[in-house]
């Protein structure tokens, strides 16, 4: 049996308030993942600079004794910022979305329809 999808749409097609969720939403659970990684595997999956600037991240949580600020430190590091910044485009470009931006479905599930 085959099924038509209704309401999902290419990350272009959604109003500028869906999309700034999904960004929200993801950068949101990329940094996340990031900050539950071992240093060692930060190394690992991206690059020794990544797990020096999330070492940074680290020493500036310590020196001002905020650690529940870390993924914003965290942010605040150019290399991770542009880590976070390719997933992102990486995340629209694989995905399609609800119109209100709360579901996603991977593209590799779904074939365009041959009109």
């Amino acid at each position: 049996m085959r099924y038509e999808l209704i309401g999902f749409m290419e990350a272009s097609e959604l109003d500028e308030e869906a999309l700034n969720r999904v960004i929200r939403q993801h950068k949101k659970n990329l940094l996340e993942e990031l900050s539950e990684l071992p240093l060692g595997r930060i190394e690992d999956y991206h690059s020794i600079d990544a797990r020096e600037a999330a070492e940074a991240a680290i020493r500036k949580c310590e020196e001002l004794r905020t650690p529940w600020f870390f993924t914003a430190y965290l942010y605040d590091q150019e290399i991770i910022r542009n880590i976070i910044e390719q997933q992102i485009q990486q995340h629209l470009s694989e995905h399609l979305f609800t119109s209100d931006g709360f579901s996603t479905l991977h593209k590799n599930f779904v074939e365009p329809l041959k009109k």
